[in-house]
């Protein structure tokens, strides 16, 4: 199935995993005022290494993936937007992430990652939505302990994330030395709580957290 999202054209199966508007939302967050290169951890079909390629002009992009198909998936996408020379997709396990990049490459890692643990409400039946979804390849820990590796001194991590477990995440920001800079609440009606959140941490960075607007969105689907 092909579709426009933002001027950016984008293929993706008809069942399997697709992209939510999750991931629109973080990369519409992510601040262009990087120099070095930028990394989606988990990129799935390369949405949002597109939609930041489209709005941070002239600036180096890479993904890593590990399912194959998506990573088939990911660099068509790429070349149906002709960003060849400005975005890389990777196959890979960020496991093995010292296979593929050396440490402190990065300005800016950016991932939407699986929200679920492995014991934690339904789980999809569908291997590429189940690995997407839930913890079964990585966990929060790893995630972070990836981005660290990945990124400069004061380099940016930019992800989105259940609201139910911001006190995890600010607990497992500092064991890995991260420092919550800005952070947004996600609300699927103006009426009800956040759901989810956006934050942007600094590794190594001095405190002094921004509380933006909240984002207000009205029905929630996959696209």
């Amino acid at each position: 199935m092909k579709g426009r999202f933002e001027g950016i054209k984008v293929s993706q199966k008809e069942t399997g995993y697709r992209f939510t508007q999750d991931s629109i939302i973080l990369a519409n967050f992510v601040e262009c005022n990087f120099n070095m290169p930028l990394i989606d951890l988990g990129t799935g079909s390369g949405i949002i290494p597109l939609l930041i390629a489209k709005r941070c002009k002239g600036k180096r992009l890479f993904g890593i993936e590990i399912n194959k198909e998506l990573f088939k998936v990911a660099k068509k996408n790429i070349k149906l937007n002709n960003m060849e020379d400005r975005i890389e997709i990777v196959l890979g396990d960020l496991k093995n992430i010292k296979n593929f990049f050396l440490p402190d490459t990065f300005e800016v890692v950016v991932t939407n990652p699986p929200y679920y643990g492995r014991n934690e409400g339904l789980i999809s039946k569908d291997p590429e939505k189940k690995i997407a979804k839930a913890e079964f390849l990585s966990d929060l820990s790893s995630i972070f302990k990836t981005a660290f590796y990945l990124l400069k001194e004061k380099g940016s991590f930019y992800f989105i994330y259940p609201t139910k477990k911001l006190q995890s995440v600010f607990l497992t920001a500092r064991r890995y030395q991260f420092t919550p800079k800005k952070i947004r609440f996600i609300h699927y009606n103006i009426k009800r709580d956040a759901e989810l959140f956006l934050v942007k941490m600094g590794k190594r960075t001095k405190e002094g957290l921004i509380v933006g607007p909240p984002v207000i969105i009205e029905e929630r689907k996959d696209l």
